[in-house]
C-alpha cells in the first residue's frame, strides 16, 4: 500500500526510531508471533476476536474497497474460519529504553 501513502511495515522501522532519539538508551525490541484462533486456546480465541471486532469498527472498509456491507461481513466471517484452519498468527513488536536525563 506503499502508492497511497501508508506504509504497512511501519512497525519494523520502530527500532530504528527509537536508535535515532538521542534521549533514549537500553533499547531493548523483541517481536513476538501471537497466534490467531481457537486452535491455540484462548488466547487465540480472544486475539482472533479482538482482530475481527477491529476490522468491524472501520465501517468505511467496505465502501473503501468498493464491496457490500454483507459482503464485507462474509469476508470477515471467512477470516474466523481460514484463520483456524491455517492456524494463523500475527506479529507484536514491542520497543523498551530509558530516557537520558539531561541535567
Amino acid at each position: 500500500m506503499k502508492e497511497r501513502g501508508v506504509n504497512v511495515h511501519i512497525c519494523d522501522m520502530i527500532p530504528k526510531f527509537f536508535e535515532l532519539n538521542v534521549e533514549l538508551t537500553n533499547i531493548q525490541c523483541i517481536k513476538l508471533e501471537c497466534p490467531m484462533g481457537e486452535w491455540c486456546g484462548c488466547f487465540g480465541k480472544y486475539s482472533l476476536n479482538n482482530f475481527v471486532k477491529l476490522l468491524q469498527s472501520l465501517v468505511f472498509v467496505p465502501q473503501y474497497m468498493g464491496i457490500t456491507h454483507d459482503e464485507y461481513t462474509k469476508l470477515l466471517n471467512d477470516v474466523v474460519i481460514e484463520s483456524n484452519e491455517n492456524k494463523a498468527y500475527s506479529y507484536q513488536q514491542r520497543c523498551f529504553a530509558k530516557k537520558i536525563l539531561f541535567t
